[in-house]
């Protein structure tokens, strides 16, 4: 019984006029951001097109049906799947279904403004209104700064921090947050590792023995000169290495080599040399 609640709580979502309009995706993940519904104010106008269309031209209707028993298909995965729901990219298979209903439903209003004359004009000019607008919404959301909540979602800076530390990795250990969100991948990629010494040193995690879903919820994990773990910067500080943390992590008494940030200026990864800081406190 709660499966089933579950189930149809979450199918329930992705036809919500949160999801659809609103808000749209529950997280920033794979270059979404919430906040941009699925439809833009007149996508949605013109997917509601689909009603007249279906009342007035009979002969739309059993393909209207097989597109919108389509359209119901499609949230499936994401309402079978856990997590904080309206994931967007679960639910991708419903992009291409509602732009074609969009298409249709344009159609629709075609229909109703020839049924009714006198709407003919207010409608191209309500549609021409909401046809500018929408254009001007999306330019300024997809144009302007992303959020820096987005940002760190897309795991923004991984990239920069893997390459300065590869450009100045001088083979002592440098310890790496785990809070960074899967960061030995982005060091693999920039270091440029052969893929089979990578392998070897993933066989000593023992992954499958660890009850995780994912590898940087381990306590802790190796890849050569570097260690990813949960960083207590008092305790990891004391001997010699390099640390990598976020900014929740920093404490503003420590002197950073190199501080990474987000479009805007805010602080996202600093880089710490525990010897530097040691000389600081001395003197």
């Amino acid at each position: 019984q709660v499966i089933v609640g579950r189930f149809i709580n979450n199918y329930s979502q992705y036809f919500s006029l949160r999801f659809l309009s609103l808000n749209g995706a529950g997280d920033a993940s794979y270059g979404m951001i919430p906040g941009i519904g699925v439809l833009t104010l007149l996508e949605l106008v013109l997917f509601i097109g689909i009603i007249p269309l279906y009342f007035f031209r009979k002969d739309f209707r059993k393909t209207l049906l097989c597109i919108i028993l389509w359209l119901l298909v499609t949230p499936l995965p994401a309402a079978l799947a856990t997590g904080i729901g309206y994931s967007g990219n679960r639910a991708e298979g419903m992009l291409p279904v509602i732009q074609i209903l969009s298409s249709l439903g344009f159609g629709g209003w075609l229909v109703l403004a020839k049924k009714a004359k006198w709407v003919s004009n207010v409608t191209l000019l309500l549609f021409g209104i909401m046809y500018f607008f929408g254009i001007y919404s999306f330019a300024n959301s997809y144009f302007k700064v992303p959020k820096n909540l987005s940002l760190k979602q897309d795991i923004y800076g991984s990239l920069q921090a893997a390459y300065w530390l590869s450009e100045n990795d001088s083979g002592q250990e440098i310890v790496v947050s785990r809070s960074l969100t899967e960061p030995q991948i982005f060091i693999a990629f920039a270091k440029k590792w052969n893929p089979k010494d990578y392998q070897s040193w993933t066989n000593s995690w023992n992954y499958d023995r660890n009850v995780t879903a994912w590898v940087d919820q381990m306590p802790i994990y190796k890849v050569g000169n570097y260690t990813f773990k949960s960083v207590d910067i008092s305790k990891d500080m004391s001997k010699n290495r390099i640390l990598v943390v976020s900014a929740e992590e920093f404490k503003s008494d420590m002197i950073p080599v190199r501080v990474f940030r987000y479009p805007d200026g805010t602080p996202n990864i600093y880089i710490l040399d525990s010897l530097q800081n040691s000389y600081a406190k001395a003197n």
